[in-house]
C-alpha cells in the first residue's frame, strides 16, 4: 500500500511539473509575442495579448490603462526601436492561474528627436489564465545599469 502511494505521489508530481513547464513555455512565448509586438507597434497584437484591465508601467514611471498603453507604445517613429532577450536572466514563477515573470532586456529607444538611446531594463510581467489563454494583466519596467 505505502509503495502504491508513493508511486502515485510521484506521477501527481510529474504531471504536475510537466503542466508547469508546458505553462512556463506558453508565458515566455507571451512575453516575447509582448515585446516583438511592441517593436512593431502593432496595436492589434497588443490588443490580443493584453486584459481589459491591463496596466503598464514605463521605465520613466509614467503609468498606463490598456487604451492608453498600447496608443504610447504605437507612436511612430518613436519609442522602442529593438528589444533583446537575455533568457538566462528571466525567471517565471507560476501561482494557480497567475505568472510572474521577472526578466533582463536590452533595448533601444529613439525619442522624437529621432535620437537613439540603449537602455538595459528589468521587467516584471502579471500573467492571467483566462479561459484556458494567457494574457497580460501588467508589466513594468525600471532602467538598470548596463550589463
Amino acid at each position: 500500500m505505502k509503495k502504491a502511494m508513493t508511486l502515485l505521489a510521484f506521477m501527481l508530481f510529474l504531471s504536475y511539473a510537466s503542466y508547469a513547464q508546458g505553462d512556463r513555455e506558453k508565458v515566455w512565448d507571451l512575453v516575447v509575442s509582448l515585446d516583438n509586438a511592441l517593436v512593431k507597434k502593432d496595436s492589434v497584437k497588443l490588443g490580443t495579448l493584453l486584459t481589459d484591465d491591463f496596466i503598464g508601467a514605463v521605465p520613466t514611471g509614467q503609468s498606463y490603462k490598456r487604451e492608453a498603453y498600447i496608443k504610447f507604445h504605437c507612436r511612430p517613429h518613436v519609442g522602442l526601436a529593438s528589444i533583446k532577450e537575455k533568457p538566462d536572466m528571466a525567471n517565471i514563477r507560476i501561482y494557480g492561474n497567475t505568472a510572474i515573470v521577472n526578466r533582463r532586456v536590452e533595448v533601444v529607444r529613439v525619442g522624437p528627436d529621432g535620437s537613439a538611446k540603449e537602455l538595459s531594463v528589468q521587467r516584471i510581467e502579471v500573467c492571467v489564465l483566462l479561459n484556458g489563454k494567457w494574457y497580460v494583466a501588467s508589466g513594468q519596467g525600471t532602467e538598470v545599469a548596463m550589463q
